[in-house]
């Protein structure tokens, strides 16, 4: 996993797109305000890493954020008050599963620290086959045994059973090259 510091900038920048657009116009499940900015962030910064801009219009983007090399990426940003684990779960709502994306890059944000950790890479394939379907209603018990109740149905996936990136070189390295 690869951990980076948030820089206030792009808070400010995250927050000014998301109120700029009418994002999040999916029938259900669309989060709110600091869901949507904490999603938009994770974006920039990937967007930041890999030399790239999201989009400027105000359409929807088909449910991926980059193409690269033949892939349709989404980056799914997950807002947490801890550091991410490898036994932590990321997840992709069923609203969303059917959108365009064949892959899925990772990304936890930790707000207390004010942190980015890109926690892994998959396709979607590979998350379908890996993934653990809940329904909307059904209880979810976390790792460290809370449990909470599924606001919509989703596909769940353990951390360590992604794609482990380590390093800038190796995010760029697996999204150009694999």
């Amino acid at each position: 996993m690869i951990t980076l510091p948030i820089e206030e900038e792009m808070i400010v920048r995250a927050t000014a797109y998301v109120d700029s657009r009418k994002i999040g116009r999916r029938k259900t499940f669309n989060g709110n305000r600091t869901n949507q900015v904490v999603g938009i962030t994770g974006e920039l910064m990937v967007a930041e890493l890999l030399g790239m801009q999201l989009p400027e219009n105000h359409e929807f983007d088909g449910g991926w954020d980059f193409s690269i090399n033949g892939k349709q990426i989404d980056v799914k940003t997950v807002g947490r008050t801890s550091v991410a684990k490898p036994e932590y779960h990321s997840n992709v709502i069923e609203a969303q599963i059917h959108f365009k994306a064949t892959h899925f890059l990772f990304c936890s944000l930790n707000k207390p620290k004010r942190e980015l950790t890109i926690c892994g890479f998959i396709s979607k394939e590979d998350f379908l086959a890996k993934s653990t379907f809940y329904r909307k209603g059904d209880t979810f018990t976390r790792t460290n045994g809370e449990t909470m109740t599924l606001n919509a149905a989703g596909y769940f996936i353990l951390n360590k059973d992604l794609i482990q990136i380590n390093s800038i070189a190796e995010l760029k390295e697996l999204l150009i090259f694999n």
